[in-house]
């Protein structure tokens, strides 16, 4: 895998990060509405490539990215100073339980742990960032709910299966699902991920689909119009 993954406004170096920039980080950077969040908070940001998004597509946002792994925290500082945005975005050497401030944010956005049972990665640092053992949806949750904003809301980017849970405890904390996008490698295909806002305040949900590739191997349309703001070949 490549060390360096270049986007059409900053670079992201992530080599040595727990996890690499991915579909899953592209698509929920790209689908968050965050046009009046002022405050962003990014759970788990990794090389912070969400977080770095997140002040991209929001000119006057200041964005928080928290991270425990400290080879991950080191390179998102890096790409953070190397970016146009390094006076709006801190990256913070801590896990979710353990972040301290008196903050509170219009938006929270995570890429988060989600195989609760699956066979765990050799790599420690992956298994750490893909796994409920450091941080589960109940805790998720909780948290959120400290660090919003009366009105904030909470994205995320799961995989299909991981749906029924997080509605779950999205309902426990009297969290309401406002804004939901399916998405499919293929038409044909399974639902693969499941994109997410929840808020405080019950409102309806919003319901989208989105297919990756079309009938041959190229990325769709609407793949394309969503995420065209960053990938270089777009």
């Amino acid at each position: 895998m490549r060390d360096q993954f270049k986007f059409k406004q900053f670079s992201i170096h992530h080599g040595n990060s727990s996890m690499k920039v991915g579909t899953d980080a592209v698509l929920l950077g790209s689908w968050v509405k965050v046009d009046n969040d002022l405050s962003i908070l990014d759970i788990g940001t990794g090389c912070g490539v969400i977080a770095l998004m997140m002040a991209q597509r929001n000119k006057n946002a200041k964005v928080v990215g928290i991270e425990p792994d400290p080879n991950s925290v080191k390179e998102a500082i890096e790409n953070v100073s190397k970016s146009p945005w390094s006076d709006r975005v801190a990256i913070h050497k801590t896990t979710l339980q353990n972040f301290q401030t008196s903050d509170r944010y219009d938006q929270i956005v995570s890429n988060p742990p989600y195989f609760d049972n699956g066979t765990q990665s050799p790599l420690a640092g992956r298994s750490r960032a893909r796994h409920t053992r450091q941080l589960n949806f109940k805790e998720l949750f909780h948290y959120s709910n400290q660090l919003l904003k009366e009105r904030g809301t909470l994205s995320l980017v799961l995989p299909a299966l991981a749906l029924k849970d997080i509605k779950h405890q999205a309902a426990e904390h009297s969290f309401s699902l406002i804004r939901k996008m399916e998405f499919y490698s293929r038409a044909r295909n399974p639902m693969e991920r499941v994109l997410l806002t929840f808020s405080k305040v019950n409102s309806e949900c919003a319901e989208e689909i989105l297919i990756h590739y079309d009938d041959g191997n190229n990325w769709s349309a609407d793949y394309i119009e969503l995420t065209k703001d960053f990938y270089l070949k777009l």
